[in-house]
């Protein structure tokens, strides 16, 4: 079924949109040095003149656009277009241009909403018909489709070696790791030599998705010109080289990554110019092969919501988008944005360009909240075309040299079996930046690329032994190890946690094995599936023989009624797709044995990597073996682990909670004894050994989180209290899991089967906001109460961490101590935090420090909190760090370390000063007390020592060995008074007294008295 667009509210359901990417012809400016200053461009015809509310004030976006074509994405309730409305005339541009998983006619409008291009048919303008789309009600987005001149300046000088390796410290990191073919990098850009003796030996896969010499029809997919990216610019050739040239090969050059799989694709004609929806279609090939980190030497338009929407989903698909800043002589990106370098999303790294000198490159573009970090852009000496190498200049060169740096970070990440985001990836490599002259005023980190650093720091994260959960030491305090969970005869029919139903452990058999990964990795309770190489992770059959097979025995005959298979996280769908689920009464020992198995089901086309897939047998099939056959040729079959869910009539005890979950949902109107009874018997009945939680999912399953949450609003109290006690027990992990846990870890999302963490948790995220408020109500039983379900619902939940924050954050301004302490230690175990949680924490952090910097009296408890969650969040969030400092926070943080009479504040204080600082302490120190006067000076001096000096008597008394500890007067948490109090940053005050001195001269007895008068005001506005 089609519709026209102006119909489109009567499709149905069951329409298909004949589906086509073609959207803004861009800039590829190759980003290589320009010769000279660009000078200003005159708006001519064929150019759009467009004023977005991303762009800062008072900039125009000037973009020239092909005359007669606009890219167009509808709203999710337009279900089908047709290639042409000539009541809106409009015609689908370029129709078969597409891949197999995107072709017209096969995949559902409404589940993509993705841009689609057309061409004008009725002669209206390209401004007016953009006016007229965004006028319509079914229209999300509507653009002229961007074009933006080549800029191409190569250097004709020739170097005889690649300085760069040695400048960011490649050769060292090389000692580490050279990288793995299983790192996928697609480097989006004019193709690559693709006989290049330095180069095809890493290349994967290529595509080529310019338009054929007609300049009108696109390559079929599958034909030879689909796959045909040879590169006639040389640009491709030379960028693909610095990310992985084939190395240590006796010829040639270097690569960042010895060994790499490169995913070349073609979208930048010989003229130098390409399409961002051609950008777009490289975006998805890559995608769907399972690319890690991406390459982009190109950009320059103004903001797209198209292209941000696909970069988006890239995050979603833990993948790296690395972009070069550009080559506009300087331009700040700050003031001036240009996409995609200006993009803000937690997986965007954009990278400036550095000289051989350790300067920040002239044509580079900087921008202090947009620009990362740098790279060497200068003269870099890679491969080029023919065969051949040379030199050439420009942001270009820096982005994949940090692409070549990151493919060695996933690389040993690996290897060691740890799940590296990468958002950790771009945070490693922000923060070991090396700093250089005056990089903190062009970049976010202040630093050029340390590569070696990057690892060293990486290997200090990741797990030592294979047996170790990632996030976790092996043996915390001496937690008594438990052995694994049993696993019962039979599992219930739902999906199972994975690794624990009763095939775990038994005597696998596969048809080959690839390495050392033998059959039983395929159900040994190890699920870090998303490791692509781990010694113990998944079971592999030899690639190179056909018609592979896994299979195990059940402990007994029984009843199989679905299968569930977990995959490694880099299969591509050929590796598991088709293969066929058997359950028989006998051993399988090969391919004939299929016939005397009964078919349970097939693995679909469509597979999630790393994720479970469910295959629901037909029928429920009664046998004592399970197979898994793949009927392909020369294919690795790859099985990370087989979990197996046998029926199960309903027992006494399921009855018994379906029973109780009726019961409580009945009590609504009811006396409030009734309901504190049913509530009583919902606790009763969770079974807190059970590492399936199979108690707690029939009662959610029931509609019991329903109630509860209803119950926590109820005009009793006593019944409200008493539905949270409920929550906290539901959402409790269970006692086998428990053990393993200890405080501060802060990995989210472990799932080893020695930490099943409980489901049921996300279930009551609605119940954040309504906890919160009790947790600082005058009736202790109410405020611990609640404390105890936050923290179970929030346990090693990432999602209910966000809940809790988002709603924190609406309320911290009040000042109030609780939510000060419950956000600090909240945001304290998540590991990274994206570009969406920081701009929802960066004001509330500035307004803090101006708020306590200017009251009248200092609240002791109050500032010290703040500071801690300060503290926390510069150490989570390095560009924080930097609004800090531009807004005044290093001389506010110092007056309020001379105006505390409280040890305990002042402590603080010197923390958020090393946290604020850091890399560049001296330097932001130094310069902030450069505008202070002499007793402003001698008063941070005075309150240094007396934490040096408090640290000092502290350690003399742990030395006399005091039996009692120190009693806290009047009950409180602390006495913020005590002069006495213990203190942690003795010795960070000692370096900064010594920085301080090597500046100033000491003023002697002078300074104990010295103080500077109370009045003092913040500098923060």
């Amino acid at each position: 079924m089609s519709c026209t667009l102006a119909a489109w509210q009567k499709c149905t359901t069951g329409s298909r949109l004949v589906r086509h990417y073609r959207s803004l012809l861009v800039l590829f400016f190759l980003y290589i040095q320009l010769s000279g200053v660009l000078g200003a461009k005159q708006v001519r015809a064929g150019w759009y003149e467009e004023r977005k509310a991303e762009d800062r004030p008072g900039i125009v976006v000037l973009k020239p656009h092909a005359p007669n074509r606009v890219l167009v994405r509808f709203r999710a309730t337009v279900l089908s277009v047709e290639e042409e409305d000539r009541s809106l005339g409009l015609r689908l541009a370029h129709v078969g241009k597409s891949t197999k998983s995107y072709a017209a006619g096969t995949t559902d409008f409404s589940r993509n909403h993705v841009a689609i291009a057309y061409d004008i048919i009725d002669g209206m303008s390209v401004e007016k018909k953009v006016e007229q789309l965004k006028k319509r009600v079914d229209v999300a987005v509507a653009e002229p489709d961007y074009e933006i001149e080549l800029y191409k300046t190569p250097s004709d000088s020739l170097y005889q070696n690649q300085w760069h390796h040695r400048v960011v410290g490649n050769d060292k990191a090389w000692d580490v790791t050279t990288g793995s073919a299983d790192v996928k990098v697609c480097v989006i850009d004019s193709g690559v030599d693709m006989n290049h003796p330095d180069v095809a030996g890493n290349i994967l896969k290529g595509w080529n998705v310019v338009p054929l010499s007609d300049g009108n029809s696109y390559p079929t997919p599958g034909s030879v010109e689909w796959a045909n990216f040879d590169d006639s610019l040389g640009h491709g050739t030379h960028v693909a080289g610095l990310v992985g040239a084939v190395s240590n090969n006796a010829r040639g050059v270097t690569g960042g990554a010895w060994k790499v799989g490169l995913l070349p694709c073609r979208f930048i004609t010989a003229s130098g110019a390409g399409y961002i929806s051609d950008a777009i279609t490289c975006i998805r090939l890559c995608q769907e092969e399972g690319a890690h980190i991406y390459s982009n030497s190109w950009g320059g338009v103004g903001y797209s919501e198209i292209l941000h929407d696909e970069i988006k989903k890239l995050n979603s698909e833990n993948a790296l988008f690395v972009v070069a800043a550009g080559n506009n002589n300087g331009l700040d990106l700050d003031r001036s944005p240009l996409y995609p370098a200006s993009y803000k999303e937690s997986n965007v790294l954009t990278i400036g360009s550095t000289t051989s000198t350790n300067l920040m490159s002239a044509f580079s573009n900087i921008g202090r909240s947009t620009v990362h970090l740098a790279a060497p852009g200068s003269s870099i000496y890679s491969t080029t075309n023919d065969g051949q190498y040379g030199v050439m200049s420009g942001t270009s060169m820096a982005a994949p040299i940090v692409c070549g740096a990151a493919a060695l970070l996933k690389s040993l990440a690996l290897e060691a079996g740890y799940d590296l985001q990468p958002a950790e990836i771009k945070s490693l490599l922000v923060e070991t930046a090396t700093p250089f002259q005056d990089g903190s005023k062009y970049t976010i980190s202040g630093g050029r690329l340390n590569t070696f650093e990057a690892v060293k720091k990486l290997g200090l994260k990741i797990p030592k032994e294979a047996d170790v959960v990632p996030g976790l030491p092996k043996n915390p305090e001496n937690i008594p190890q438990e052995p694994n969970p049993e696993v019962g005869e039979s599992s219930p029919d739902a999906a199972p946690q994975c690794g624990t139903t009763s095939i775990r452990g038994r005597p696998a058999t596969q048809s080959s094995t690839y390495k050392k990964y033998v059959a039983t990795y395929g159900n040994n309770g190890d699920c870090r599936h998303n490791a692509r190489r781990h010694a113990k992770s998944c079971a592999i059959t030899n690639p190179k023989r056909s018609y592979p097979w896994w299979t195990a025995p059940l402990p007994k005959q029984d009843v199989v009624t679905s299968v569930t298979i977990t995959t490694r996280a880099d299969c591509c769908s050929s590796s598991i797709t088709g293969a066929n689920i058997m359950v028989g009464n006998q051993t399988w020992d090969g391919s004939g044995d299929r016939k005397r198995f009964s078919l349970c089901g097939k693995v679909p086309s469509k597979v999630k990597r790393g994720s479970p897939i469910v295959i629901q047998c037909t029928t429920p099939l009664k046998g004592t073996n399970v197979a898994v056959y793949l009927p392909k040729k020369r294919t690795a079959l790859s099985l990370c682990e087989v979990d197996v869910s046998l029926h199960r009539e309903d027992d006494e005890c399921d009855q018994e909670v379906i029973q109780i979950a009726l019961e409580i949902g009945s009590t609504f109107g009811k006396g409030i004894d009734v309901k504190l009874k049913a509530l009583d018997r919902v606790i009763q009945c969770i079974d807190h050994s059970d590492p399936n939680y199979r108690n707690q999912f029939i009662l959610v399953e029931s509609d019991v989180a329903h109630v509860l949450l209803e119950f926590l609003n109820d005009e009793s109290e006593a019944v409200g209290v008493k539905a949270a006690t409920v929550i906290a027990a539901l959402t409790d992990h269970c006692s086998s899991s428990k053990v393993r846990l200890y405080s501060g870890v802060t990995a989210l999302e472990n799932q080893s089967c020695n930490i099943l963490f409980n489901p049921v948790q996300d279930y009551f995220l609605d119940a954040i906001p309504t906890l919160v408020p009790w947790t600082i109500d005058v009736r202790q039983i109410k405020s611990a109460t609640a404390m105890e379900a936050i923290s179970n619902i929030c346990h090693f939940n990432k999602n209910a961490k966000m809940t809790l924050i988002e709603y924190l954050c609406e309320y911290i301004d009040d000042g109030n101590i609780t939510y000060l302490e419950l956000l600090d230690r909240t945001v304290a175990t998540i590991d990274t935090i994206d570009e969406a949680l920081a701009s929802l924490l960066r004001p509330r952090c500035l307004g803090l420090v101006h708020r306590i910097c200017n009251e009248q009296s200092l609240d002791c408890e109050r500032i010290t909190l703040t500071m801690s969650l300060i503290s926390t969040l510069c150490e989570k969030d390095p560009s924080l760090r930097f609004d800090l400092v531009d807004a005044g926070g290093v001389l506010s943080v110092m007056e309020i370390l001379i105006l505390a009479d409280s040890l305990r504040v002042k402590d603080a204080a010197v923390n958020t000063l090393c946290q604020m600082t850091l890399d560049n302490t001296k330097n932001l120190i130094l310069e902030a007390l450069s505008h202070k006067d002499k007793d402003f000076i001698l008063g941070v001096m005075a309150s240094l020592r007396q934490i040096i000096q408090a640290g000092e008597d502290s350690h003399e008394e742990d030395e006399e060995d005091v039996d009692e500890p120190p009693q806290h007067r009047g009950g409180d948490i602390d006495s913020c008074m005590e002069m006495s109090a213990t203190v942690d940053y003795d010795e960070e005050a000692k370096k900064l007294l010594d920085m301080i001195l090597s500046k100033y001269n000491d003023e002697g007895d002078d300074v104990k008295a010295a103080r500077v008068d109370h009045s003092a005001q913040c500098s923060i506005m």
